[in-house]
């Protein structure tokens, strides 16, 4: 993100922050694809986490109607977050499970629960953000911040 030292907070928010939230509505209309892998999910949790983030940071130039976009956000990663658990803990029982039988069973009830996970995900997405309307809605929103007074 580019930052104009000579703009205040609202300009460059007004500049940056559409061209952020273009980026992610793309990189998630991937990431909820039917073929996306386990990788490619936890790179948009990390970019979901800097989109959070970065809101965050401008909250006082957009004023109480970015917590809900935040709050949604933050559902959103919850959930890649619980997908990405599965992934790691299906990895880690390789080194934790001797038994091959033992290790078969807690895969299998670990792929079924990544299974829901990214069941859970593409439900939020399609929900809250895959539609154009709602990605044009995000933009508009923040294109338009309000200028912060100091004191």
């Amino acid at each position: 993100m580019n930052w104009d030292a000579e703009g205040s907070p609202a300009s460059n928010a007004r500049t940056a922050l559409p061209k952020l939230a273009r980026r992610w509505f793309e990189t998630g209309r991937r990431a909820a694809g039917p073929a996306v892998r386990d990788n490619d999910l936890h790179a948009f949790r990390l970019e979901t986490k800097h989109f959070r983030y970065t809101l965050e940071l401008f909250r006082p130039v957009y004023g109480p109607g970015l917590v809900r976009l935040i709050e949604l956000l933050r559902a959103l990663q919850g959930s890649l977050g619980d997908v990405n658990d599965c992934v790691i803990a299906e990895a880690y029982i390789k080194k934790v499970i001797a038994n091959p039988d033992e290790r078969r069973i807690v895969k299998k009830h670990l792929a079924a629960r990544a299974q829901r996970r990214r069941a859970k995900f593409r439900c939020l997405w399609r929900d809250a953000f895959s539609t154009p309307q709602e990605r044009e809605r995000w933009i508009r929103y923040l294109s338009r911040p309000r200028e912060v007074r100091a004191e």
